[in-house]
């Protein structure tokens, strides 16, 4: 019989003026925009969009608000306060299957990385510490899964450094060219089947849309059509 979540608040104050507390509903979410807003603003990283609040803000509308009758997913979003400031969130989700309650990641599964906020200061690392005591003690949860980590991260840095290595490795596909002084010599070095190949496929590409395939060198050109390309990325992504 699956057991109801327990509704009560837990806020816990520690010394050097750090007050963990622990947000549970949409509502309690929303009346922190203006602190999520201003502590991004001041300590998050490009590789934090994931973690913007208007990015789990609209996560929220789809994946809590939206979801259809029954579903057991609540939030779990610990936040850290110095001083009555927001300078800490470990933006969390709980949700229990088989009897078993298992904290994640807001954003999950749309979100591409997941990570804690965290305002650059000398005692960040204890602050860490403290959270993720506060989410064994007061959530819990039978395991913690934290999925789509990046090896940058704050929390990836945090987790090296209390000796927890992570148990699934993910790499994209990438190709290395270090070893090759111009693209000339990476060419020299692929196989005469694999040159004609790709030399087949790119004539019929450009063949069938008027397309033009080259390689520009470094110069503002290059600068030029990168600005070009991540231009229309943006407008994609916005559309």
């Amino acid at each position: 019989m699956r057991q109801p979540y327990s509704s009560s608040r837990a806020v816990v104050r520690h010394n050097r003026h750090l007050e963990l507390d622990l947000v549970t509903t949409v509502s309690e979410f929303h009346n922190l925009e203006q602190d999520w807003d201003a502590l991004f603003e001041a300590a998050g990283r490009s590789s934090q969009f994931f973690q913007r609040f208007s990015w789990l803000r609209h996560w929220c509308e789809v994946f809590v608000n939206s979801a259809p009758t029954g579903n057991n997913q609540r939030l779990a979003i610990v936040l850290g306060r110095e001083n009555g400031r927001l300078v800490m969130v470990w933006p969390l989700v709980q949700s229990r299957t088989a009897g078993v309650s298992t904290l994640t990641w807001m954003g999950s599964p749309v979100s591409q990385y997941g990570d804690v906020l965290l305002e650059s200061h000398p005692d960040d690392g204890h602050w860490l510490s403290q959270g993720l005591a506060f989410i064994r003690a007061h959530l819990e949860g039978d395991a913690l899964v934290l999925q789509k980590v990046r090896a940058d991260s704050r929390v990836a840095e945090f987790l090296s450094s209390s000796g927890l290595a992570p148990k699934r490795i993910q790499q994209a596909p990438f190709l290395d060219l270090r070893n090759f002084s111009s693209m000339a010599a990476y060419r020299a070095h692929i196989s005469t089947r694999t040159r004609k190949t790709r030399s087949r496929k790119r004539r019929r590409f450009e063949e069938k849309n008027g397309a033009k395939n080259e390689v520009v060198g470094e110069g503002k050109r290059a600068a030029d059509l990168v600005k070009g390309t991540l231009s229309i990325k943006r407008k994609w992504f916005e559309e």
